[in-house]
C-alpha cells in the first residue's frame, strides 16, 4: 500500500470515530496496553479495575467448569497474581464455601517449589461483582495465589 493511500485510509477511519465523549486530546489514552475499547468506547484499564482487598483484578484469563482464573496486583508489593474465582452453582453453598476454605488452608500450609503459594481467600464482595458489569457473583469464594506463567 503506498503511503498516500494509507493516509487516506487513515483520515476515513479517524472520521468514523465517536470522540464527542473527549474533550481535550489529553483526554485520549496514550499507551495502548492500558486501555480496552469497548462497543468504540476507549475506557482505562484503572476505571475498569476491579478492587478485592489489597488486590486489583485486572483481566480475566481463563474460564473453566468450575470457575475463572484473573490476573491481578497486589497493590502495595506490587506483585502479580492469580486470582480464582468460584463460579459454579454450588459455591453459594456454605458447606460448599467451608470446604474450599478448608482446601485453601490446607494447600497454604504445603511449600514446596512446584506448587504456588496462597496469598488469600474470602468470599467476593458486592461492590468488586458490581464492578465487574456482571462478570462475577458477589459471595463467590476467590482463592489468591501466586502467578505462574508457563510458556511452552
Amino acid at each position: 500500500m503506498s503511503m498516500t493511500r494509507w493516509w487516506r485510509f487513515f483520515i476515513r477511519l479517524v472520521k468514523t470515530l465517536d470522540l464527542s465523549d473527549v474533550e481535550t486530546y489529553s483526554d485520549l489514552p496514550t499507551e495502548r496496553s492500558n486501555h480496552l475499547r469497548v462497543s468504540g468506547v476507549v475506557e482505562s484499564m484503572e476505571s475498569a479495575a476491579i478492587e478485592l482487598g489489597p488486590f486489583v483484578m485486572s483481566e480475566r484469563l481463563t474460564t473453566g467448569g468450575m470457575g475463572e482464573v484473573w490476573r491481578g496486583r497486589h497493590r502495595s508489593q506490587d506483585v502479580d497474581v492469580a486470582i480464582k474465582v468460584i463460579t459454579s452453582s454450588r459455591a453459594s453453598s456454605p458447606e460448599y464455601q467451608s470446604r474450599f476454605r478448608r482446601e485453601v488452608q490446607a494447600v497454604a500450609q504445603l511449600s514446596h517449589p512446584h506448587v504456588v503459594s496462597v496469598y488469600d481467600c474470602g468470599l467476593l464482595p458486592w461492590l468488586a461483582a458490581e464492578r465487574s458489569r456482571g462478570l462475577l457473583v458477589a459471595r463467590s469464594p476467590y482463592l489468591v495465589m501466586e502467578l505462574s506463567l508457563i510458556h511452552i
